[in-house]
């Protein structure tokens, strides 16, 4: 019973991703923002293992009212992750048409309508030397839901469908892994 369990459940946490036999990763997600129904959307990825930490913009997709995609063709830069072995990315809503280059990014000087404060991407390496919840995650992409911290510190992530992933108002604080 258990055995034919297993194959169901991955199916289901695949949901709304696309992973192709390369390095692709597709995200389809929601966006529940009153801003335009259009938009540029951006994956920000949080960088903490430097000082200072920062956020480094790298892939872009778009919104269509409810929904938003973006794709990744290959794996992150070295300098999007931490200890170059995984990173956590987080999805910026901002107006149709922005443009903004991959690299460092200041989150402030950013035209947000709308960030995925609870929900992302982490990409690992089997190598990975990231935080001991990141050891449960599948190697290279995957879509998370933060579980936030009930002593107010240490949160984490733990996987979840791509398509629960969600942008929502630009001032939710997002996850403190």
């Amino acid at each position: 019973m258990r055995r034919a369990a297993a194959p169901a459940l991955a199916l289901a946490l695949l949901a709304g991703c696309n992973a192709s036999s390369g390095a692709g990763f597709e995200v389809d997600g929601g966006v529940i923002v009153t801003a335009a129904p259009r938009g540029t959307v951006v994956a920000l990825w949080d960088v903490r293992s430097t000082n200072p930490a920062y956020f480094y913009k790298y892939g872009e997709g778009t919104r269509d009212g409810s929904k938003f995609t973006l794709t990744w063709e290959e794996d992150p830069p070295t300098a999007a992750l931490n200890a170059g072995d995984y990173g956590v990315a987080i999805f910026a809503l901002l107006p149709e048409g922005a443009t903004v280059p991959d690299g460092k990014v200041a989150i402030e000087n950013l035209s947000l309508q709308g960030i995925s404060a609870d929900t992302g991407v982490v990409f690992r390496l089997a190598t990975s030397t990231g935080p001991a919840w990141s050891t449960a995650l599948p190697t290279r992409f995957s879509c998370t839901s933060c579980v936030r911290s009930q002593l107010g510190n240490g949160d984490r992530y733990d996987l979840t469908p791509c398509a629960a992933v969600t942008i929502q108002g630009p001032g939710a604080p997002l996850c403190d892994w």
